[in-house]
């Protein structure tokens, strides 16, 4: 008797439209959750995931946070949550120590209270 088993990647985006302000850049960007993980597979049916990790992609800079879990399981659930900047960890992308003079579009370090080129306050 033969058993056709298999632990497979999954990479999945959840049903979470939302929109906010880039912690990277400083533009409003709209946001994409996803969730990856492994399934465990019995003659080729998907029988559960394990190891689920969810994260959020901006698309305005393409920057990649890890999101806290317990949210991302709302989410999952189709709860409406809201999460801030501490519950995300920043991964890859973008420009973390960043923002953008909303005025003339220089990039700006985070700490800066005037924009260098401008002189707008940020």
């Amino acid at each position: 008797m033969f058993f056709f088993f298999a632990v497979m990647p999954f990479q999945e985006k959840l049903d979470y439209p939302i929109s906010g302000i880039c912690q990277g850049c400083g533009n409003v960007c709209s946001y994409d959750v996803l969730m990856s993980g492994s399934t465990f597979t019995l003659f080729f049916i998907p029988i559960f995931r394990f190891g689920k990790k969810y994260f959020v992609r901006i698309n305005c800079c393409d920057s990649f946070y890890l999101l806290n879990s317990d949210i991302g399981k709302k989410i999952e659930r189709g709860n409406l949550v809201t999460f801030s900047d501490s519950d995300l960890t920043h991964i890859s992308g973008g420009s973390a120590g960043y923002r953008n003079c909303p005025h003339c579009g220089q990039e700006v370090e985070r700490e800066f209270i005037h924009c260098p080129r401008c002189g707008v306050k940020l």
